[in-house]
């Protein structure tokens, strides 16, 4: 592919947006990145050295390995004195896809970071470089998989406030879709993504002008450096490697989570599986009080790509700019 591409993808937190990543990192011509703004969070500004990057390789990782310095970091990043910290407040100063491209030798990046914010001021660094093409994919989910999900890491919350959440967020990123260049963005939800990955994974390689390929469909069996990202789509990786035991004995130790949360991952295969634990774990009560909140968001048929239809080529580019 002569064009360099960056995809974006964004969606609420745990809406399967690393399993999108890894399936996409996974073409011969793509590579994964995975939460490329919570760069910042491996750096001690008291030390010229990095943490643990890479979410599959960690301190082995050939990719990121000494490859970023203080100094480089801050030539990447600014932290505004005004921001509240992360991960709002850091961003790129300069256009680092480019970079990022000629480095990995990849013409397509994958970027999962998922916050429309992130992606609003990226999309304005890309715009001044001719090189690269930003696309955006939006991956919905089940609201009420989302906010089961939430309860689960942040139990003390309540169902309301993790619904009002999902709710307000939700509103962020579908004004930003509807300001997206019609031919710049594509909506995926992830329940078809998991129940059907392959017709799903066609679409999107024609969206990107790629052609598919029935390997990445088995990311699992591919080379991966990720920053970030969810820990029970990487566990294939490691399970595949015969290094699941080892691995989440070591995150057993800083994650606080479940029997039943661990048990789920030990006890499914080396396969893409739709994910419906909200179903069985949501109480009545619970899925009322969501109901109630933001049921009306989550039953609409979300279908932001109908509004750019009838745009023109000029128009989007009047888009593109002002965003």
């Amino acid at each position: 592919m002569d064009t360099k591409q960056v995809v974006f993808v964004m969606g609420a937190g745990h809406c399967g947006s690393t399993l999108l990543d890894l399936i996409l990192g996974s073409h011969s011509e793509c590579f994964s990145l995975g939460e490329l703004f919570a760069l910042p969070r491996f750096f001690d500004p008291n030390s010229d050295n990095y943490k643990h990057i890479c979410s599959v390789c960690e301190s082995d990782c050939q990719i990121w390995h000494d490859q970023f310095s203080i100094k480089g970091f801050e030539h990447h990043f600014y932290r505004p004195k005004s921001g509240r910290g992360y991960p709002n407040a850091n961003f790129f100063v300069h256009n680092f896809y480019d970079y990022l491209s000629d480095y990995t030798g990849q013409s397509v990046l994958i970027d999962s970071s998922k916050n429309p914010n992130w992606i609003r001021h990226q999309w304005r660094l890309i715009h001044l470089s001719s090189k690269i093409r930003p696309r955006v994919i939006y991956l919905w989910r089940d609201g009420r998989a989302i906010v089961n999900s939430f309860l689960k890491k942040y139990p003390e919350r309540g169902i309301a406030r993790v619904s009002r959440h999902w709710k307000k967020r939700t509103h962020t990123m579908n004004e930003l879709f509807q300001r997206l260049p019609y031919r710049a963005k594509m909506m995926v939800r992830y329940e078809t993504l998991a129940e059907s990955p392959e017709k799903t994974i066609r679409k999107i390689c024609d969206f990107l002008g790629l052609d598919f390929e029935i390997g990445m469909l088995s990311y699992w069996q591919f080379d991966h450096h990720p920053i970030a990202g969810n820990l029970g789509t990487r566990s294939l990786i490691f399970k595949y490697h015969n290094k699941f035991d080892q691995v989440f004995a070591d995150h057993r130790k800083k994650i606080n989570k479940s029997k039943a949360y661990w048990d789920y991952y030990r006890q499914i295969g080396l396969a893409i599986q739709p994910d419906y634990r909200w179903k069985k774990e949501l109480t009545e009560a619970q899925l009322a009080e969501f109901d109630a909140i933001a049921g009306d968001e989550n039953k609409m048929e979300v279908n932001l790509l109908s509004s750019q239809v009838g745009r023109s080529a000029h128009e989007d580019l009047v888009k593109h700019r002002v965003l």
